[in-house]
C-alpha cells in the first residue's frame, strides 16, 4: 500500500497549524495535530504530534524536506517533559534557559502539567536559582512531606521553636520539628 507523505500531512492538518497554548498552567499539543510556533529569528516552524509524541513531522521523517534543527529542538524540549525526562533535559540546557523557556511559552512559577496525546506529567517550576528549574510532582511532593513531618529536620540540632530559612522564607519548627507551610509554597 502507498500514501503520499503530503497527504498525510494535509489530514493532520499542516496547512492550518494549531498554536500551542497555556491554560491553568498546562500545556497541551493534542495528538494527530501539527503545532507552528515563531523561532529565535521570528520564523515560523511546525511540529507535529502524533502517537503521544512530538517531532519534525511527516515530511522530515521521511527525508522530503530540509531538516529545521529549530523544530527538532522544540519537539525534543516538550516531548522529553512529557515523557517525565527532565534530566535529559537539564544536559542540553541550563537552568536558566529551561526557565526562559518555559516563561516564553506562559509557564507560571509552582505546578505546571505538560501533555503531548495522552501522555502526562506535573512539575514544579522553582524560582531559586541556587536549585534546579525543574522537579517531578512526585519529588516536589516527597520533600514537602519530608518537611512538614518533621523527618527533614531530624538531627538533634534542629528543635522546635527554631527558626528554619526555606525557599527563602522563615519558618518555626513545631514540637515534631516540621514546619507549617502551604502545599505549593517554594521548598527548594
Amino acid at each position: 500500500m502507498y500514501f503520499d507523505p503530503a497527504d498525510v500531512d494535509d489530514a493532520l492538518g499542516i496547512r492550518n497549524p494549531k498554536r500551542m497554548s497555556v491554560q491553568d498552567n498546562e500545556v497541551r499539543f493534542d495528538n494527530y495535530s501539527y503545532y507552528q510556533f515563531a523561532g529565535k529569528d521570528g520564523k515560523s516552524h511546525t511540529v507535529l504530534s502524533m502517537g503521544g509524541s512530538l517531532s519534525q513531522g511527516i515530511f522530515g521523517s521521511f527525508g522530503k524536506s530540509v531538516f529545521d534543527k529549530e523544530a527538532e529542538d522544540y519537539a525534543d524540549f516538550w516531548d522529553s517533559l512529557a515523557k517525565g525526562s527532565n534530566y535529559g533535559l537539564e544536559q542540553k540546557y541550563s537552568q536558566k534557559e529551561i526557565r526562559s523557556k518555559l516563561e516564553e511559552a506562559g509557564i507560571k512559577n509552582g505546578f505546571f502539567t505538560v501533555s503531548v496525546g495522552n501522555r502526562s506529567q506535573t512539575y514544579y517550576l522553582s524560582q531559586n536559582k541556587d536549585v534546579n528549574a525543574l522537579y517531578s510532582k512526585e519529588a516536589y511532593d516527597k520533600y514537602y512531606n519530608m518537611l512538614t513531618s518533621g523527618k527533614a529536620f531530624h538531627l538533634d540540632k534542629f528543635q522546635p521553636g527554631q527558626t528554619v530559612t526555606i525557599g527563602g522564607k522563615d519558618y518555626v519548627l513545631n514540637e515534631n520539628k516540621g514546619i507549617d507551610i502551604e502545599y505549593g509554597a517554594e521548598v527548594y
